[in-house]
């Protein structure tokens, strides 16, 4: 045991600057992947955190007569529910109508909803919110307001601002909703802004302004003592109870009975959807948050796995040829009389520093980087955001890193360990002693030495104490090229689909409308008829229905003018009633194909009739049901829905503009038209979640090529130090510094051209292949995008980063002494 120990640490202290260099590279790879594992936790854990911090209410109780013009009966009985034993607080909250004068808004006015509590202490009903900026309203003041994001960044909004607001009436309830030039006839009040807040529901970014999907529209939360100075004739959205349960969601049956008898069998009692009260959208929302958060903390474990992969290919091989270049001693050692057990002994004891080290560098790289996560929509619902140590990955991630390092070195040493011990000096590990075809033709075609032994360093592994594994190398700069190369084929085809709404299901310019009647979607069609620029529009309506038992949203689309072509990749639309047309992921699932038929249904038990599927489409509802994804839903011709229930109206036009027309013109008008509901092309939250981890597949290049610069690194530094003698003899035989820095430095260009030729067709290859396997995962038009500057800018860039790296080994190769080296050598 002495003697391995003195073996391994005479090695340590002659070698303290090869093993910094690979302790840092394990360290960095390690910390890397322990980061990606611990910001999954993390983003997995923030909104749950979240809802558990805001959410103060467990049920709402809600009254058939909670818009009459007089006060709601709840008032009366608030008290007598607080009484409950199951109850642990009550309150009442509306929502009222207010309007602002908007120079943004075509009407010149907009109105905005304000949450009201009504009662002492019913602010918190609303939640508990995160205040990012100022503080929250004193609830005995009436002017004093709280508002969302969203809305203080519409309406440019700042803490200590002051906003002047009318309140519509009851009587004026009716003409108050969307965009209205209808000024307000009720109180006006001047509101002072004390602080911005933050709601789970305010998570997801406003895209529309359509009230049957769920978008952040933008909120403010008023005091009770605005209800106590401006009410009660306030216009209002109903009077909802708001009621704590003692014992949380276990006390809802008995509350349901208990409230029942004492206003009466009418009255409602639904339970809250956690972080979601009051949203004028109902539920849904928290769980599309849970969707997108999902995703995200999936694609860092996703990163982890292959960071680590990479990490254990490209640091794994630099490990073992760090064996394999100090095994040149074995013979000596064993010679001397250490055994093979001795010598891998002596392998682990340096591996063992090493993989220390890595893990201490590990460690402190995820705790730097933790201040990055969580990513995404969960970042918004950090409550503690800034550095976190989370001991549950790190500790068990150390021991990790410290056992693969030793792993990746065991193997290496112990077939080093196996050369045999013949006389001194005569039995060594050797490497093949082939010539390089390649060499031999550039040296008869008259290249210049420099280039020649250059070259031939790089691609000849040597034999003997000069052989270098440099096929390793190579393979680590290819697989850094490949992975760039990949990422940039996948970010090229990401930023293409947001670009192009066809491939996204959105064949149309521009939707209209949100009609509620026959009467009102023909009122409509009339005004678009009329509208020059409208070149053609379709109407369409959603809704759930089943299809073989499954559940699946259908839209029904109804062709009104001219031809507003859909995005079909297989087979045609649906132009009669009996058939159907899926999406891609819907139509696996059902485990159909085109030709085949379903069984549709309104409900289960009820009659069914069989469609034919004839084609398979991208598949876009617009801003009318996010529950039709690129990939998901079903299109029937609006015959279909008018047999199930003949009022059936249309909900919304999509809209083709005439491209000869002004656009601009053309959509300002559609806004005078349908004010509020004009939407221009917008992305499925499913690409909008890709988006935001689209940056992942960059990163981990970033990554492999980090990891690569130090396998390259310590392949020209080893190469440079293992064949000095060479180095020496060339400078004995004429050579000049710079002569033997440039032969360093062909060594290096080579390395890098390998690698393009090899890296540059894979990571295009596998790029493709990614980007077609997300893509019909998602359901858009599979389009990989190969961008010709890109692969242009990474072939330099190696090069360039190549002849970098060969700076200092050139440097310190030019300057050897060749007396001093042929004579120790």
């Amino acid at each position: 045991m002495s003697a391995v120990w003195l073996r391994a640490t005479a090695q340590l202290r002659g070698r303290v600057g090869a093993t910094v260099l690979l302790a840092v590279l394990v360290g960095l790879a390690g910390g890397m992947v322990l980061a990606a594992v611990a910001g999954a936790r993390r983003t997995d854990a923030a909104l749950p955190r979240f809802i558990a911090y805001d959410n103060t209410v467990d049920a709402e109780v809600v009254s058939d007569v909670g818009t009459q013009p007089r006060l709601d009966p709840l008032g009366r009985e608030v008290r007598a529910v607080a009484a409950l034993p199951e109850v642990a607080a009550a309150t009442r909250a509306t929502a009222i109508i207010l309007s602002s004068p908007d120079p943004a808004s075509p009407s010149g006015r907009r109105r905005d909803l304000g949450y009201l509590p009504l009662d002492s202490g019913g602010s918190r009903m609303f939640g508990r919110p995160m205040v990012v900026a100022g503080r929250l309203a004193d609830e005995r003041r009436a002017e004093e307001v709280v508002v969302d994001e969203e809305l203080a960044a519409r309406r440019y909004l700042r803490v200590n601002s002051m906003w002047p607001v009318g309140a519509y009436t009851m009587a004026q309830l009716g003409q108050a909703g969307g965009e209205t030039s209808t000024a307000p006839t009720g109180p006006t009040a001047n509101l002072r802004i004390v602080g911005i807040v933050r709601h789970p529901i305010d998570l997801l970014p406003a895209v529309t302004g359509q009230d049957n999907l769920y978008v952040n529209h933008g909120d403010l939360y008023l005091t009770p003592a605005y209800w106590h100075r401006y009410g009660p004739d306030l216009a209002r959205y109903g009077v909802v109870m708001a009621v704590a349960l003692h014992r949380g969601p276990t006390d809802l049956p008995r509350l349901a009975t208990d409230v029942r008898r004492l206003l009466g069998p009418q009255t409602q009692v639904a339970p809250v959807e956690p972080g979601a009260f009051f949203t004028p959208t109902g539920g849904g929302v928290v769980p599309g948050l849970r969707r997108a958060i999902r995703l995200e903390s999936g694609a860092l474990l996703a990163f982890a796995v292959l960071a680590a992969i990479a990490a254990l290919l490209l640091v794994g091989q630099t490990l073992g040829r760090q064996v394999f270049l100090e095994s040149v001693e074995h013979p000596t050692l064993r010679a001397l009389g250490m055994t093979g057990g001795q010598l891998v002994g002596v392998a682990l004891v340096r591996a063992a520093a090493i993989g220390l080290g890595g893990a201490a560098v590990a460690v402190t790289t995820a705790v730097s980087l933790s201040p990055f996560t969580p990513i995404g929509l969960a970042r918004r619902a950090d409550l503690h955001p800034g550095i976190s140590v989370d001991l549950a990955v790190l500790a068990p991630g150390a021991l990790a890193v410290v056992a693969l390092v030793a792993v990746c070195v065991a193997g290496p040493a112990w077939r080093a360990s196996r050369t045999p011990a013949t006389a001194l000096g005569v039995a060594e590990p050797v490497g093949t002693g082939r010539p390089s075809r390649l060499v031999g033709a550039l040296a008869r075609a008259g290249f210049p030495p420099t280039a020649v032994i250059g070259l031939r360093l790089a691609l000849e592994p040597g034999r003997g104490r000069t052989a270098v594994p440099v096929r390793s190398a190579i393979a680590g700069a290819a697989a850094a090229v490949c992975a760039l190369t990949a990422a940039g084929v996948f970010g090229a085809s990401l930023t293409r689909l947001d670009a192009t709404p066809r491939a996204y299901g959105w064949t149309w310019d521009v939707s209209v409308g949100n009609f509620a009647s026959v009467s009102e979607a023909r009122r409509a069609a009339m005004t678009l008829d009329a509208t020059r620029g409208v070149d053609g529009y379709l109407g369409a309506v959603t809704g759930e229905l089943l299809l073989d038992g499954r559940r699946v949203q259908v839209m029904a689309i109804e062709r009104a003018k001219g031809s507003v072509p859909l995005e079909v990749l297989e087979g045609r639309e649906p132009i009669r009633a009996g058939e159907i047309t899926l999406g891609t992921n819907t139509l696996r699932t059902l485990g159909k194909h085109v030709g085949d038929t379903v069984a549709m249904a309104v409900d289960a038990g009820q009659p069914s009739r069989r469609l034919r599927v004839v084609g398979r489409m991208v598949l876009s509802a617009g801003p009318l049901d996010t529950a039709i994804a690129p990939g998901k839903g079903a299109v029937v011709d609006f015959e279909v829905f008018r047999r199930l229930a003949p009022e059936t109206a249309v909900q919304v036009f999509l809209v083709r503009l005439d491209p000869a027309v002004d656009r601009g013109r053309t959509v300002d008008g559609l806004r005078r038209a349908f004010p509020g509901t004009v939407v221009r092309p917008l992305a499925h939250p499913d690409i909008s979640d890709l988006q935001r981890v689209g940056y992942l597949p960059g990163l981990l290049a970033a990554l492999v090529v980090l990891l690569a610069l130090g396998t390259v690194t310590h392949a020209l530094v080893s190469s440079t130090r293992r064949r000095r003698r060479d180095l020496a003899i060339l400078k004995t035989l004429g050579f000049l510094r710079r002569q033997v820095s440039a032969t360093v430095a062909w060594q290096a260009t080579a390395f890098a051209t390998a690698a393009v030729l090899v890296g540059l067709p894979l990571g295009v290859a596998v790029g493709r292949w990614a980007w077609q396997l997300v893509a019909v995962q998602l359901g858009v038009v599979p389009e990989p995008i190969v961008p010709p500057l890109g692969v242009l800018a990474i072939a330099g860039g190696a090069l360039l980063a190549a002849n970098l790296i060969a700076a200092m080994p050139g440097w310190v190769a030019g300057r050897l002494l060749p007396a001093l080296v042929l004579r120790s050598e």
